[in-house]
Parts: structure tokens; sequence; C-alpha cells
């Protein structure tokens, strides 16, 4: 091996092992800079290649996810997330279309189903269609449910905020009433019911399920 070999290989082994440590202590920014680093010097490598897109994508760098997202097509390495940073882009160049073609791609992960759901959801009511939105919302939840009169809580809550979204007030404040019975809600998904039930003049119902958050919220 010729010194400036053995001078690479070290180089992408420091490269390699300071991204490792900074995942450790999740530091993803650093992550994301040391995977790109050693990516650079070893470009056909496909792992390093997925951990690049997957820290790049982390730290929040759409189209730099994407390009890598690209590359990854061309190896027979499948990352997580591979379509999201496109997604994103469609989303942010209003092209609902993409969006709506891009989630069915999601949608090819089972574990992914519900997010994808949701994305092509908004997707149809951005582009107008929000009937077609809504009765996505409610085939989605058939797909996840074990009896379809189960409709997950974060999918119910997408419901109430895209009924209210299109103005159909009174369907959204009875959404989000059922919401509020429910037990053992997530405070998250509380604290968006409550807001709907507010704006919907529901004020009682509203304060009522705020009391039941956890004080450390």
């Amino acid at each position: 091996m010729s010194a400036t070999t053995a001078r690479q290989t070290t180089i992408d082994a420091g490269h390699f092992l300071a991204a490792r440590q900074a995942s450790f202590l999740n530091d993803v920014t650093a992550s994301a800079g040391f995977f790109l680093a050693a990516l650079e010097q070893d470009e056909r490598n496909p792992e390093l290649l997925q951990q690049s897109f997957v820290t790049q994508y982390r730290d929040g760098n759409i189209d730099l996810a994407a390009a890598l997202a690209s590359q990854l097509e061309g190896t027979n390495i499948k990352a997580p997330y591979a379509v999201e940073p496109a997604i994103a882009q469609s989303i942010k160049a209003a092209d609902w279309d993409a969006v709506i073609v891009l989630s069915d791609q999601l949608a090819e992960d089972v574990t992914a189903t519900p997010f994808a759901g949701v994305i092509k959801s908004w997707a149809f009511t951005a582009a107008g269609r929000g009937d077609a939105g809504l009765a996505h919302l409610a085939e989605t939840s058939l797909l996840l449910s074990q009896d379809n009169n189960a409709m997950p809580p974060y999918l119910q809550l997408q419901v109430a905020l895209m009924a209210e979204y299109l103005g159909h007030q009174q369907e959204a404040v009875v959404t989000a009433t059922q919401l509020a019975e429910s037990s053992a809600l997530p405070a998250k998904i509380a604290l968006q019911t409550a807001g709907i039930l507010m704006r919907g003049d529901q004020h009682a119902t509203a304060h009522s399920l705020l009391e039941t958050l956890p004080y450390s919220f």
C-alpha cells in the first residue's frame, strides 16, 4: 500500500469514526458533515451513501438529501425515508400531483402507510379536492383499524383539522368532541383537539380537556 493510499484510508476512517461518534452523541449536524466528508473520499461506498442520506435528511438539508436519494436508487440498498425529501420539495413547489404520486411510492413501505395517507389526503385538499382528501383519510383508517369503527386518534385529529380547513366547522367540532371523550388521549393530540374546540366556541369542553394534560406538559 502506498503512503498516499494509506493516508487516504486513515482520512476515510477518521471521518467515519467521527460521524459514528457524533451520531452516538445525537449531534445530527456534525454527523451529517462527517459522513458527507467520508462519502466525498469514497463516492461508491453504498453504506456511506446511505448514512449520508439519512443524516442529511435528519439535519433538514432537503435538497442535498434528495440528490443523495437519487444516487441510492442505483444501488441495492434501501434507505428509510428515501422518497420523503422529494415529497418535501414538491410540497414547497406546491406541485400537488407530484406529492400524490410520491405518497403512493412512500406507502409501498408498510410502516410508512399512515404517514403517506395523511400526506396524500392533504395534497388532495390543497389541490382543491377536499372531499377526496377526507375520503382518503377514511380509507387510510380502514387499512389500519382492526375493526371498521376504530379510527386512530391521530387520524381523527387530521379529519377534524381538514374539516375545519374546508369550512365544515360543525363536522370539525363533532369529531373533536369525540376525540375529547377518548381515554388516554396523547397530550399533543389533546392540545390540538382543544384548539379546534376553542375555535368552535366549545370552551367548556376545551378547558376540561386541557385540565387532563400532565402538569409537566
